[in-house]
């Protein structure tokens, strides 16, 4: 027994299980390899996370001037819009026109001008239980300042106007302080009925008509 333990033990020994199997070298190569496999793993690109990280910033920045582009347009609309609103609200008219019918209409004296009292005939054109009654104020804004004064004080409509069966030829006098276009908002029983756009002149500039005298 003693003797095959003793073979047993000198087979073992010349076996790969005993003495120096790698030389210093083989170590430095085996280290350097398993070193240069740490860093290619550290170093490899997640090609994934890049590929979601680009499509989110591209989507981001088309939304973002998507966004910015139409709500230029939609402002620019809005106010090419309300631009035109302004031009037409205030266009120079002298006729009140609903649903294609005019309600009345304007002839102002033909010197017009600031600073003074005007003579002005408004053609009211419905019947007159339309207008018996009630009372007519009439208020101007200027477009320039948007002041708003009244140049006519409340007045009942007691009988049509001379001569017609209705306010044909309803007459007043009214004065506005300064020159420009000026709306003139007519109301009966402080209801606005309509309205005109007229221009007003400059009575430092007003040329009057020159009087042609027969010679001598």
């Amino acid at each position: 027994m003693e003797k095959e333990l003793s073979n047993l033990r000198k087979a073992m020994n010349s076996s790969t299980h005993k003495g120096i199997h790698f030389t210093d070298i083989q170590k430095k190569k085996i280290r350097a390899s398993l070193d240069q496999q740490e860093i290619n793993v550290i170093r490899k690109p997640n090609l994934s996370i890049y590929l979601i990280t680009t499509l989110a910033a591209s989507l981001f920045v088309l939304l973002f001037y998507t966004g910015l582009l139409a709500n230029l347009s939609s402002n620019s609309g809005v106010n090419q819009g309300a631009k035109q609103t302004l031009e037409s609200e205030w266009k120079v008219r002298d006729a009140y026109t609903r649903n294609s019918k005019i309600l009345f209409s304007v002839s102002p004296d033909p010197y017009l001008s600031a600073g003074k009292p005007y003579g002005y005939l408004f053609s009211f054109k419905e019947p007159f239980d339309t207008y018996k009654g009630k009372e007519i104020e009439i208020y101007a804004i200027n477009r320039e300042t948007g002041g708003r004064i009244n140049v006519l004080p409340s007045k009942k409509i007691t009988e049509p106007s001379p001569g017609y069966s209705s306010l044909g030829r309803f007459t007043t006098m009214l004065v506005v302080p300064e020159d420009g276009i000026w709306k003139f908002e007519v109301f009966f029983d402080k209801k606005l009925y309509g309205d005109v756009v007229l221009p007003v002149g400059d009575q430092n500039k007003l040329i009057l008509p020159q009087l042609f005298l027969p010679f001598n």
